[in-house]
């Protein structure tokens, strides 16, 4: 056993040939010498009886590819505290960090070091002068996170914020969020920690665009489709989810922004999210008024309708969910190619049946469609949508598709005889316990133009969506009280706002702020059966949001959402 002294260590090395070996000369400070023979590389210990000085275990001298949170761990000395220092250098003049008392024979570094970096860590007891020698170990580099494809935006309960959800499975520290107004431009960059996912600072009043892109310590990784938020929404807002994932040339993966558009223009607020965080769970439902559903040109190149995707909807739509899908080839790809269980879904909860690839099997040639039955699609007038010269892409294979139990055509192409352009239906789904209601295109929603027949379309929908097909009885006169959503909207400074009653009533129709106030009363009186319209002169008021509150009989009715931007 070694004597219980201070060692001095000489090597003394004879480097002669190959064959000679190394002495190691050891110089005790009583004046003792002793000498080992290295014959190869090996490790030795000195046991120190004193218990003056432990011995390192973990992680090894020159561990490699370690955690950025590493484990310390010692030999262990009964009764004994522990100093524990880490530095970036042998010599530690810039010690980094120096844990005391530590009473166990292991130590988890609760900071995150840095990545890729060596490190170098000594040990000693509490109370003691000596330290143990410096041990090294190296970081490891972890891989550039992947793009984010889960995630949504989502309401917050903060004024001026909104949350971020994701779902990810590599390494992330935080995240990068650029956003803007438009969907094209994002001026705006924000970062959030994953322990705290909100974006705060925002326009109450505003819809932005966002993309965001995970951050580790390799870099920023890929930036994300883009999403879009209402900052202030209602109790049930509409959710729009983005499910156009295929690799395509003309997928530019924002747009979202035609479908917000036409949202915030007939006055409702909204969240959205991709596909992905529907599937992962990030969604609560039924929170949503209505569910946006876009599907661009899918097709069987990247699934339609995952089997995750088809439960969500049915789950929906049989506790009274309100669907707008839109998208080419939906039924190629569920009913003509799909299995057994993706042909059920498409005839039973979408309600329709594949009929042709394109109209008269004709690819690239048909762009328009025209209004068809007596519904409240009714006075549409007909619409385009794009051949590759209008700001999308070229929709080459529009759906055409057959409607299946009690649905009803209410478009087809112009020049096509055979199937439908775009179905409705509501009525109760099989298994469901409310009535709900969908309505499917054959062609993607986001390429009709010009914007204001996207906008007409959507508010078509919203009415199809609070009021069903029928709102007038065989005479024409309403069926019920409804306040229609304001026209146009966002609006400076006139807007029309349209009612409608169903007998006989007392209305009052009034514009609130949003604290609650007063601003004006556009009518008070009784009124017959019938359809109203009254036009609203803003230009005594600020920009901002307003809300036209409909009571008949001292009944509040409906309210809608009406934004003045000046």
């Amino acid at each position: 056993m070694m004597k219980n002294n201070i060692i001095i260590i000489l090597l003394v090395v004879s480097m002669l040939s190959f064959a000679y070996a190394q002495n190691m000369t050891l110089h005790f400070d009583d004046g003792s010498v002793d000498t080992v023979q290295v014959i190869e590389e090996f490790q030795m210990y000195f046991s120190d009886t004193t218990n003056t000085v432990t011995r390192l275990q973990a992680p090894v001298n020159g561990a490699r590819n370690l955690t950025q949170q590493p484990e310390f761990s010692w030999q262990h000395i009964p009764g004994k505290e522990f100093e524990l220092m880490i530095s970036s250098n042998n010599t530690f003049d810039d010690t980094l960090y120096h844990f005391t008392h530590i009473d166990t024979n292991s130590f988890l570094c609760g900071t995150s070091l840095s990545v890729q970096t060596r490190y170098y860590w000594k040990l000693r007891i509490h109370g003691e002068e000596l330290w143990t020698a410096p041990w090294y170990f190296t970081t490891y580099m972890p891989s550039l996170p992947e793009k984010v494809s889960s995630w949504a935006l989502l309401p917050s309960d903060s004024y001026g914020s909104i949350q971020l959800k994701t779902y990810y499975l590599s390494e992330v520290d935080s995240f990068m969020v650029i956003y803007g107004f438009d969907g094209l431009s994002f001026s705006d960059t924000s970062h959030c920690d994953i322990s705290d996912m909100f974006i705060g600072g925002l326009d109450a009043d505003s819809c932005y665009y966002m993309k965001i892109a995970a951050v580790n310590g390799a870099g920023t990784g890929p930036l994300s489709e883009v999403l879009a938020i209402s900052v202030m929404t209602v109790e049930q807002p509409v959710l729009i989810v983005n499910g156009f994932d295929r690799t395509t040339a003309g997928n530019t993966l924002n747009f979202i922004r035609q479908h917000a558009e036409a949202v915030l223009a007939n006055g409702y607020t909204l969240v959205s999210a991709t596909n992905e965080a529907l599937t992962d769970g990030l969604l609560s439902f039924p929170f949503y008024s209505d569910l946006i559903y876009i599907l661009g040109e899918e097709s069987t190149a990247d699934e339609t309708f995952s089997a995750a995707e088809q439960d969500i909807f049915k789950n929906y739509l049989k506790s009274g969910g309100k669907v707008f899908v839109s998208g080419a080839e939906i039924t190629w790809d569920l009913d003509n190619k799909g299995s057994a269980s993706d042909k059920a879904f498409c005839h039973n909860f979408l309600h329709m049946a594949y009929a042709q690839d394109a109209p008269n099997n004709a690819t690239g040639t048909y762009y328009n469609v025209n209004v068809v039955g007596d519904t409240v699609f009714s006075d549409l007038s007909s619409f385009s949508f794009d051949n590759g010269t209008h700001g999308t892409y070229d929709v080459r294979y529009p759906d055409v598709f057959t409607p299946l139990n009690d649905a009803r055509a209410f478009l087809k192409y112009t020049g096509c005889s055979t199937g439908a352009a775009g179905i409705v239906f509501e009525g109760m789904f099989p298994g469901g316990s409310q009535i709900g209601r969908i309505m499917v295109l054959g062609f993607p929603f986001e390429t009709v133009y010009p914007e204001e027949k996207r906008n007409s379309l959507m508010r078509k929908f919203f009415q199809f969506s609070e009021f069903g097909l029928d709102v007038t009885d065989e005479s024409g006169m309403p069926t019920e009280h409804c306040l229609n959503q304001n026209y146009p909207n966002p609006f400076n400074p006139v807007t029309t706002i349209s009612f409608q009653l169903s007998t006989f009533s007392n209305v009052d129709l009034s514009i609130y702020d949003m604290r609650g106030s007063l601003i004006e009363m556009l009518f008070d009186g009784n009124s017959d059966a019938g359809h109203y319209e009254i036009m609203w002169n803003a230009s005594n008021v600020a920009t901002g949001m307003y809300i036209c509150v409909m009571k008949v009989d001292n009944v509040i009715v409906t309210s809608r959402k009406m934004l003045l931007i000046k």
